[in-house]
């Protein structure tokens, strides 16, 4: 049960649909390079949920987000921080071309996805306080840090059970600071 099933519960509540395409595994690298058929299954979403308009049918932003969580197995490889960063951006940027908005959660604060998303103009989902105050300082950029295993499964570096509620609240306040509504609390 994690962050993604606690979220479209929640969510479902407040007419917002959530769909979950992530992959046990996944490297950003990998992402980056199937954008044509992930942009391709992603355009119909995009046509469904349509281009809202005010009343002087001027265009609004698009209503479609995206919320993007990778760059943990890169690390976790030992892929090169720059290669990591590059393939984050070509993400984001394509994805907001769809139109879309895209969300981009920081999995390790070592300032890789900050970067990313101040270039992009991505909104960034920052790592809950609960999981920073897990991480033995000081931080490595695109390095995976010793963290607490109260947070995180066997392998270091994947949210465990008791880190998907604090992930969820993250994640929750940025959607609806993106979508400029009051969502409340996530449980």
């Amino acid at each position: 049960f994690g962050f993604v099933d606690i979220l479209r519960r929640y969510l479902k509540d407040h007419d917002i649909q959530m769909d979950n395409w992530s992959k046990g595994g996944v490297l950003a690298a990998t992402v980056a390079s199937k954008l044509p058929e992930l942009l391709a299954r992603l355009r119909p979403c995009v046509a469904s949920a349509g281009q809202a308009r005010s009343g002087d049918d001027a265009p609004q932003p698009p209503q479609l987000l995206v919320v993007l969580e990778l760059g943990g197995n890169d690390r976790m490889f030992g892929l090169p921080a720059q290669n990591i960063e590059k393939s984050l951006e070509r993400i984001v940027e394509a994805t907001r071309e769809l139109p879309a908005r895209v969300l981009l959660m920081e999995v390790i604060p070592d300032g890789i996805e900050r970067d990313v998303a101040a270039r992009t103009g991505a909104r960034l989902v920052e790592t809950p306080q609960e999981l920073k105050g897990a991480m033995k300082e000081p931080l490595t950029r695109g390095r995976i840090p010793e963290v607490s295993r109260d947070w995180v499964q066997a392998d270091g570096i994947h949210p465990n059970t008791k880190a998907q509620r604090p992930i969820a609240r993250s994640l929750l306040a940025a959607i609806a600071q993106e979508f400029q509504v009051d969502l409340g609390e996530a449980p």
